[in-house]
């Protein structure tokens, strides 16, 4: 009986173990993932409610002039799946639009996928990212991205991009 609580107790510390190294490499996969592309951000920790807060755009112009986009809305914890969305360059202007697929449980407690419509629009330069985010077909929100390193998740988000001297 002893050896069945050992291994018992033994397989719990490993799937507790085990947990965060899970979350660690999707936080890894996203890093690398994001790290060839531009990343504009307005997220903040809030210290009080220990929350992160704001939207990230993180997308790269292919030589075509389509984009390739990921978008995170954080909420509290730091998103850890970017909305995949697609779009086309003019210059500077960006006009962005997609599908976020959302996990929800719904009244039974049942994981659902709900599909959410995105546009996001919008101008960047080497520092800024100014525009507009709709979700859903609701109210369009402005939006006043600065450049920065990484997203969130990469742990260097504290630190804009300035542009260099011309």
């Amino acid at each position: 009986m002893l050896a069945v609580k050992k291994a018992i107790v033994g397989s719990a510390l490993l799937f507790v173990m085990t947990l965060p190294t899970v979350a660690q490499q999707h936080a890894q996969h996203e890093c690398a993932q994001t790290s060839g592309m531009r990343v504009y951000s307005n997220a903040t920790y809030v210290e009080e409610a220990g929350d992160v807060v704001g939207i990230e755009l993180a997308f790269i112009v292919r030589q075509d002039n389509t984009i390739n986009a990921l978008l995170y809305d954080y909420e509290g914890a730091p998103t850890t799946d970017g909305a995949p969305l697609r779009g086309r360059a003019a210059g500077t202007t960006l006009t962005i639009d997609g599908i976020w697929p959302q996990q929800i449980e719904d009244s039974s407690g049942k994981e659902v996928v709900h599909t959410v419509p995105v546009k996001l629009r919008g101008t960047f330069d080497e520092t800024n990212f100014v525009g507009t985010v709709e979700f859903n077909g609701g109210g369009v929100e402005s939006l006043q991205l600065r450049r920065v390193d990484a997203i969130w998740l990469c742990g260097t988000n504290n630190r804009p991009i300035h542009a260099e001297p011309k």
